[in-house]
């Protein structure tokens, strides 16, 4: 069950009005000419402190923010397809007199010689999956197990952010990859209402402290992956109507990191077993097809390398990179980042983490789903 977390949408209507917090104007300082003119963008709010970042000038009309959670406390679950997103867009767009988005269709550039949309363009798209590890053990354990993971193709390594409660890799106008304790940010969130003067303070702070108890109770993990500009712009897929509910889900199949989500027949994986014992290192290596001499040279290659040692040292490059991906694919040890002593910890205590994606099933009675109806 995937749904949108985030939207940056745009599109040109040459008729609309101009509308925003302010008109700006740039002069230059001796001449008094003017340099620039543009229109910041304001906040549109709902209740619950949710809001969307609105902009019309110009003829172009954007909107930039989170339609799952917008007239709601939290997003646990939120809408899962494109429609659903600009149907809450739009909605917004015609209490302000501003022309809605559409999803467009595709168009034959004879210039160009190729197929393009128009329609509504995309900058920036979040797409999120919930994962129920179990216990908050489980998801700790979770995080500093990723933290040794990388990400992409570019192999970028995961890193410790927000007190250690989140883990991301890769850059904002490209692909990022966050997996981070939900349960933790409700929390936060409920502690942050209950500072706030003003007469909902207290139902608020309730209801995202019951959520933020439930989903530590079962260990929510959120898997967040961000698409920026450059990103959907190469991929083609910068346009609201090359998005189809089908794409969604593969999309965010292909460039999350597979470890998340392994096993797509029913939907449920598993973190590889942990090993508590340099024997059990070997007898994994040693199934794997290492002899019994290669596997105990890379048990303690990787021995080594969580004490300190420099794991290029006295290896060609090739032989690093070889040793290295055998490792990593066999026992879940990825020898390029540094050592995770807390992570190797983990290893010694667990033997396995079961790792589901989160239904509707999961929900408590209480939880108040979004107005659109969501698909498992």
């Amino acid at each position: 069950m995937i749904h949108l977390d985030w939207l940056s949408a745009s599109q040109l209507h040459p008729q609309a009005p101009d509308w925003g917090k302010a008109l700006v104007l740039d002069l230059d300082p001796e001449t008094g000419e003017e340099t620039r003119r543009y229109m910041k963008g304001d906040q549109r709010r709902a209740s619950w402190d949710s809001s969307l970042h609105i902009r019309s000038y110009g003829g172009r009309v954007e909107v930039s923010g989170n339609p799952s959670k917008w007239g709601r406390l939290e997003a646990i679950v939120g809408v899962p397809t494109m429609t659903d997103a600009l149907e809450v867009y739009n909605r917004v767009l015609a209490e302000l007199g501003l022309p809605a988005f559409t999803a467009g269709s595709r168009v034959w550039l004879q210039e160009a010689q190729k197929w393009a949309w128009d329609g509504a363009r995309v900058s920036r798209l979040d797409l999120t999956r919930n994962l129920v590890l179990g216990s908050p053990a489980a998801l700790r354990a979770y995080l500093d197990w990723m933290s040794t993971q990388r990400f992409g193709r570019r192999g970028l390594p995961f890193r410790v952010v927000q007190e250690g409660q989140t883990v991301q890799a890769g850059k904002r106008d490209r692909r990022l990859m966050k997996f981070y304790d939900k349960g933790a940010e409700l929390v936060q969130r409920a502690k942050d209402w209950r500072l706030r003067r003003c007469e909902e303070k207290d139902d608020a702070a309730f209801y995202l402290e019951r959520c933020g108890n439930w989903a530590k109770s079962i260990g929510l993990l959120r898997a967040e992956l961000q698409l920026g500009a450059k990103e959907l712009s190469e991929s083609s897929l910068n346009y609201v109507g090359a998005w189809s509910d089908e794409l969604i889900t593969r999309r965010y199949d292909e460039l999350a990191m597979p470890m998340a989500m392994s096993d797509k027949s029913d939907e449920s994986s598993r973190m590889g077993t942990y090993m508590n014992m340099s024997d059990d290192m070997k007898r994994s290596l040693m199934s794997a097809g290492a002899t019994e001499r290669n596997a105990m040279t890379m048990v303690n290659w990787v021995l080594g390398w969580m004490s300190g040692s420099d794991p290029c040292e006295g290896l060609s490059r090739r032989m690093f990179y070889y040793r290295a991906k055998f490792v990593r694919d066999v026992l879940g040890i990825d020898v390029r980042s540094k050592p995770n002593i807390l992570t190797f910890g983990t290893r010694v205590r667990v033997r396995e983490i079961e790792v589901r994606p989160l239904t509707l099933e999961d929900l408590p009675h209480w939880y108040q789903r979004p107005g659109i109806q969501q698909a498992a």
